[in-house]
């Protein structure tokens, strides 16, 4: 699917994000018979869908630069995913694009022994198909299962490196803190990365909710010949995608009240300088 390729050319060598803005749900549906679309010995029979979607999950960052649980430091990473399910032959291909081992390691899991039984089953397209609501669950949950802890770690550090920008110590023996173009660099810093992430998130739940509206209008065609064997299983995929997007929203909205709070703090900032600079010139000029 040629979108596939939108979303994979996101990557690069950069530590950060790029493009955090960028988000987005391609899908492409074949349900009429097409007989120069089938291939019986690649188990294809013309008859299905195409989709893929990019989200975002924060993750620990080591001082080895390389991801793993630690304090150190939180950045955002993409995903980009493809998704091809032929609806008569149940044949159907996954191609996850991302830093790192930890969603394949997760699909084996699902997949493998130890997985659930119901969600290794590929005997029939409909087993197939419930099959294939696993993995998109596994996808979900990872981008959305750190965000709150993100924001946490957000929260603290712009607790620490604006308290003084807030606070000054004012007791006797005690020295106020000194603004500099510095400081409003920080304030800035803070801001961008709080914004981001924020966009990000939004981004995540918009791509999130395409993906429940587009396996709604599939379950609702005519020519989807899984449309009456499948309706529970699908109905409970929908369910457990709105709670993603309900989870991502709640996240979108403390994003936005920490970038109003960096915000205001900036704005401090700038006052104070201006006031400085407004003593300086009095004192020059008087």
């Amino acid at each position: 699917m040629p979108g596939y390729l939108d979303f994979v050319s996101l990557f690069g060598i950069h530590r950060h994000i790029r493009e955090p803005r960028f988000s987005g749900f391609r899908d492409q549906t074949m349900l009429a018979k097409d007989s120069k679309l089938e291939a019986d010995n690649l188990g294809r029979s013309g008859r299905g869908f195409q989709i893929c979607w990019n989200l975002k999950s924060p993750s620990r960052w080591s001082e080895e630069g390389t991801l793993q649980p630690g304090p150190e430091e939180w950045t955002i990473r993409q995903g980009a995913f493809h998704h091809q399910f032929d609806v008569e032959k149940g044949t159907t291909l996954w191609i996850v694009t991302k830093p790192g081992l930890d969603i394949k390691d997760r699909i084996q899991d699902v997949t493998g022994k130890s997985g659930n039984e119901e969600d290794r089953r590929f005997s029939t397209p409909k087993q197939c198909l419930k099959s294939s609501f696993a993995i998109h669950l596994l996808i979900g949950h990872w981008a959305t299962e750190s965000w709150r802890q993100y924001f946490q770690w957000m929260e603290n550090k712009i607790e620490e490196e604006t308290f003084l920008l807030v606070y000054d110590a004012q007791g006797p023996g005690k020295h106020k803190h000194i603004y500099s173009s510095s400081s409003l660099q920080k304030a800035q810093e803070l801001e961008e990365q709080t914004n981001e992430a924020t966009l990000a998130l939004q981004g995540n739940a918009d791509v999130l909710t395409s993906l429940k509206n587009f396996y709604r209008a599939l379950s609702e065609k005519d020519d989807f010949s899984l449309k009456n064997s499948c309706s529970s299983d699908i109905s409970g995929f929908l369910q457990q995608i709105d709670s993603f997007v309900y989870d991502s929203n709640m996240q979108v909205a403390r994003g936005k009240l920490l970038t109003q709070i960096v915000a205001a703090r900036k704005q401090i900032v700038s006052d104070m300088l201006d006031i400085g600079h407004s003593k300086l010139y009095r004192l020059t000029f008087w």
